[in-house]
């Protein structure tokens, strides 16, 4: 999270100011188009996402097998099991690539698997607080967060593939009017 508030503002420089506010205005631009055509195009969206995420994986692999052998001094076990590992990310992000349904298939388990991580993590946190007034919420999310969780594990594979790309969607319109919003709170800004 960003913690900008008028006081930072009115130190900061007004043309690098102006750069940030058009440079934030333009990702916002991209991040709600993007958002739009999640909602729109839910699969062909979601392929286009399953082969970005391949070949991050496979670019960041390839640069993590880089740092491994420049940095393997006298760290021969460290280095053979970082590039394993690489090896690994080089073959989902193959696999990604490939068959992004797969690739999507993974993704939603993964988000079914966080969603019950922290639905569980809410409601131990409630159970802790309960005496705490308004601490019910927690549980409230906590139950709402495994609702979702069991969604994203039990749905259909067209299900899973159009609840991804509705949850990518979602996130990026927010995410959208949050930079929409701090590009408007830099135009406040008086020199």
């Amino acid at each position: 999270m960003l913690s900008i508030s008028q006081d930072v503002l009115f130190k900061l420089d007004r043309r690098m100011l102006e750069r940030q506010r058009n440079l934030l205005r333009f990702i916002a631009c991209l991040m709600f188009i993007g958002g739009v055509l999640f909602f729109v195009f839910p699969f062909f969206s979601g392929e286009i996402l399953s082969i970005v995420l391949g070949v991050v994986l496979i670019c960041s692999s390839i640069a993590f097998i880089a740092i491994m052998i420049k940095n393997r001094l006298h760290n021969f076990w460290p280095v053979v099991s970082g590039i394993l590992i690489s090896v690994a990310y080089v073959v989902v992000g193959y696999l990604f690539i490939v068959s992004p349904a797969t690739g999507l298939f993974a993704i939603a388990a993964l988000l079914g698997f966080l969603f019950c991580f922290g639905g569980l993590i809410r409601i131990m946190t409630w159970f802790r607080l309960r005496r705490v007034k308004g601490s019910w919420m927690q549980a409230v999310i906590g139950v709402l967060d495994l609702l979702i969780a069991w969604c994203f594990i039990s749905a259909t594979p067209v299900a899973s593939i159009e609840m991804v790309s509705m949850v990518i969607g979602i996130e990026l319109i927010i995410s959208a009017c949050s930079c929409f919003g701090l590009a408007r709170q830099f135009s406040k800004k008086r020199v």
